[in-house]
């Protein structure tokens, strides 16, 4: 493991008989003496140092007993100006375990890393019932249907969820002018305004569904609209006929701040899944959003090793 320069200083001097000894920490945390000429010598603890060389100083990141003291090292290790240096030391598994350790916002402004082309791509790997999550969160209900073309609209009204009763209730709540004008394309010609309500329910129950929708089909784009919501407003899981193909096009055209958005509905795991495909400089600089406080003593809980090995380089 390559070990880069720190912003800190660390090691110190020993006295022995006038004359100055320098030392330092090894990887381990052992004491390494060095004499003026050039000798060293190695021993465990402060205690080993001093019963050979006499009375010395204790080293600033060596606690009671010679043990090594991380928190010490957390100290001299400024961890706010040299994370990346420490991020950039880590194994990827590493990397991503600390992305657990982010708030949602920051595994959300992590996916700005990705190009647009990419992050679609990932995005559009999702279940649809997430994608369609997705899209409510940055438009309206009533907008998405208006954008669906007539295709998309009739993909809705073709679900086995609609029965007849179903599509019965929804024709019934049609403009009456719209109505009339489905009755016409299906039955033929006949002034169905002066028929009552369970009369009118009575033919379209009698229908076929099949009959219905070549009908609806040929009525203009704006009466389906409502009769579409309608029936959305209901039952949601029939936006799930939607078209991959459809889906795609609307996360497209988003602008690139309106899609990050969009993932905020996204659950923290599927967000971490999709930030691991970073590649590794990248995932350093996700991962380099985790506030000081929260890194350091990750470093003391998860990497007491590479602490020491810092310690003993610098």
């Amino acid at each position: 493991m390559r070990v880069e320069a720190f912003d800190l200083q660390l090691g110190g001097n020993l006295p022995m008989g006038g004359a100055s000894l320098s030392y330092t920490l090894g990887n381990n945390g052992e004491v390494i003496i060095m004499t003026g000429t050039g000798r060293s010598y190695v021993v465990n603890s402060v205690e080993e140092a001093q019963r050979l060389f006499g009375q010395v100083s204790v080293h600033p990141l060596v606690g009671m007993g010679g043990v090594l003291d991380l928190t010490a090292v957390i100290r001299l290790l400024n961890v706010g100006r040299n994370k990346i240096k420490i991020l950039r030391l880590l194994r990827r598994g590493d990397l991503i375990t600390i992305l657990h350790l982010l708030p949602k916002e920051l595994l959300v402004n992590a996916l700005r890393l990705f190009n647009k082309v990419k992050l679609l791509r990932l995005i559009m790997a999702l279940p649809k019932p997430l994608l369609i999550r997705m899209l409510l969160r940055v438009m309206k209900l009533s907008n998405l249907i208006k954008k669906m073309p007539t295709n998309e609209l009739m993909r809705i009204l073709r679900s086995k969820r609609l029965n007849n009763r179903e599509m019965t209730k929804g024709l019934l709540k049609m403009e009456p002018q719209f109505m009339f004008l489905l009755l016409q394309r299906v039955h033929g010609d006949y002034n169905y305004s002066n028929l009552k309500p369970y009369d009118l329910a009575k033919i379209f129950m009698q229908t076929p569904k099949e009959r219905l929708m070549e009908g609806l089909k040929t009525l203009p784009f704006k009466a389906l609209i409502p009769l579409v919501t309608g029936f959305v407003k209901q039952d949601p899981q029939l936006l799930l006929n939607m078209s991959d193909q459809f889906i795609y096009k609307l996360f497209e055209r988003m602008s690139k701040p309106m899609l990050l958005n969009s993932c905020m509905v996204l659950p923290e795991e599927i967000l971490i899944k999709m930030l691991s495909q970073l590649p590794g400089p990248l995932l350093v600089m996700a991962a380099a959003q985790i506030d000081d406080k929260t890194f350091e003593q990750y470093l003391l809980s998860q990497q007491p090793q590479l602490l020491k090995l810092l310690a003993g380089a610098a």
